[in-house]
């Protein structure tokens, strides 16, 4: 059994989103004693599009189902159309394909996957709230229509951490090695960014978790964006509320 949650305290990050022209809330959770800070509590109960942020349970699927066996070897392959972003304009792996958000790889993906096997995985891990269809199934997470908040976010990174989802051991050890971002002495940093345009302003997310050793905290932030200048800010918070926490 996991530790039940306590929210330890509700510290005030407000300058470092002022310093971006930006508001925004954070979630940041002990993995092992289950305590939680929460800067913004009522932003971070709100509700969400997750965005890229859920290429990291798309991933989860795709390998689960066999959709992609591999990530690295497995090859997806560009559909010959010309994208904005160049680095989409290739072929992938799914190692790859996270590293730059490849939208059109992971639209392939839910597309193979299919509308049955996608909602079963929903709802068994319990992840978002909205209905997926046939129409949206290759699209839905950027949409208004499905919506995640922020401390549901950390729950769902908690339990990737701790390997309880209903996925094989082998497919979670495989997600985990493509979202890292960072390593060295002191510390691994995992993550995935996510920005979606369907909101009013724009939604920026950075999700992911720390690991010190035996020990690991898993964080979620969103914020707005009004200007694509501002959407580095979304790793560079998190890093200065991690630091402020001593976790960095």
């Amino acid at each position: 059994m996991h530790k039940p949650l306590r929210f330890s305290s509700t510290p005030d990050f407000s300058a470092f989103f002022e310093r971006a022209g930006t508001v925004g809330a954070i979630v940041v959770m002990d993995v092992r004693q289950g305590t939680v800070d929460v800067h913004n509590p009522e932003r971070a109960a709100e509700l969400f599009p997750p965005a890229s942020t859920f290429k990291v349970l798309n991933s989860l699927i795709a390998l689960e189902t066999g959709v992609v066996t591999d990530v690295d070897s497995h090859v997806l392959k560009w559909d010959g159309v010309t994208r904005q972003r160049p680095e989409w304009n290739m072929d992938h792996s799914l190692r790859t394909a996270i590293a730059v958000s490849a939208l059109p790889v992971y639209q392939q993906i839910a597309r193979d996957v299919g509308l049955e096997r996608m909602t079963s995985y929903l709802n068994r891990v319990g992840y978002g709230t909205g209905k997926i269809t046939s129409e949206n199934l290759d699209w839905f997470w950027v949409l208004r229509g499905f919506r995640i908040s922020a401390h549901e976010q950390v729950q769902f990174l908690r339990r990737l951490y701790l390997d309880d989802l209903p996925f094989s051991l082998k497919t979670i050890d495989a997600v985990k090695g493509i979202t890292i971002l960072e390593r060295n002495e002191a510390y691994t940093l995992h993550g995935k960014g996510g920005w979606t345009t369907d909101t009013d302003p724009s939604t920026g997310w950075f999700v992911g978790w720390i690991e010190r050793g035996n020990e690991a905290s898993v964080f979620a932030l969103n914020m707005d964006i009004h200007d694509p200048s501002q959407a580095p800010a979304r790793i560079g918070i998190t890093k200065s509320v991690l630091k402020a926490l001593d976790l960095m």
